[in-house]
């Protein structure tokens, strides 16, 4: 990527925000400090030759900083970069979520919805379903507080009304798949659990199918009562258990355990 860079400056061609954007992706598919400076070098080259970022620009640096952990990037790139950007759109706020998500931060997420009535940028039902992971991963750690449970509630109900309504309207209705629609009814059905006093991993609260961060606490076998054994379905994460003594028997799903 840097040498088809440099022959094009070299050429004299000014890229376009779309070539930054493929460029800067690239480069950052690397997780080094060196490179994230290097980005910081050619924004300026950016702001000299009068290139403008936009939206798609910030929410694919903003996911690059969340696929490699580095909140203190996220910060950055709103502090330094979200600023420039002339109009806003719902996707950098998307990509926000996830990256607060996946570096720990879910407790982070919820504002952003009312960032967006701010800056006058319309809601979309990922942004929505995005929250209600979030909101889903505070309530497992925290399944006896209120505000946790009325900010699920609120933010599924208006994720399936905003569903509703771009299913409607047509314009947006493609982006809405029914694997989304079902993920988020997956996500009430967890709610429940939970509300009913019962433990889940952290991986099955983990919904949204992104590359989460490895947790220790997954590694532990469940404790399981004598003559029981257990095994991960590889595709859903979920656990299933039988009896020893019966292994070719009613192999039955237990979940949660």
């Amino acid at each position: 990527a840097g040498e088809v860079w440099s022959e094009m400056l070299e050429r004299g061609l000014k890229p376009s925000i779309v070539e930054y954007t493929q460029y800067f992706g690239a480069m950052l598919s690397r997780n080094e400090e060196d490179v994230w400076q290097r980005v910081e070098a050619e924004m300026q080259s950016m702001r000299r030759s009068c290139v403008v970022p936009d939206a798609p620009f910030l929410g694919a640096l903003v996911d690059r900083a969340g696929t490699q952990r580095r909140l203190d990037r996220v910060d950055w790139l709103w502090r330094e970069v979200a600023p420039q950007v002339p109009v806003l759109s719902s996707a950098p706020f998307g990509s926000t979520a996830k990256a607060l998500m996946l570096c720990g931060v879910p407790a982070r997420v919820p504002p952003l919805r009312g960032d967006m009535k701010e800056r006058g940028v319309q809601i979309m039902f990922r942004n929505l379903q995005f929250e209600a992971q979030a909101w889903l991963l505070l309530l497992r750690e925290s399944p006896s507080s209120t505000s946790v449970i009325e900010g699920f509630r609120a933010a599924v109900a208006l994720a399936q009304e905003t569903s509703e309504l771009q299913r409607i309207q047509g314009k947006d209705g493609g982006t809405v798949s029914n694997s989304e629609v079902k993920d988020l009814h997956f996500m009430e059905r967890l709610a429940g659990f939970l509300l009913e006093g019962r433990s889940l991993p952290l991986r099955t609260v983990r919904v949204m199918r992104w590359a989460w961060p490895h947790d220790d606490e997954e590694d532990l076998p469940p404790s399981l009562p004598a003559g029981w054994q257990c095994a991960v379905d590889v595709a859903s994460g979920r656990r299933y258990y039988w009896r020893e003594a019966d292994p070719q028997g009613s192999t039955t799903w237990q979940f949660p355990m």
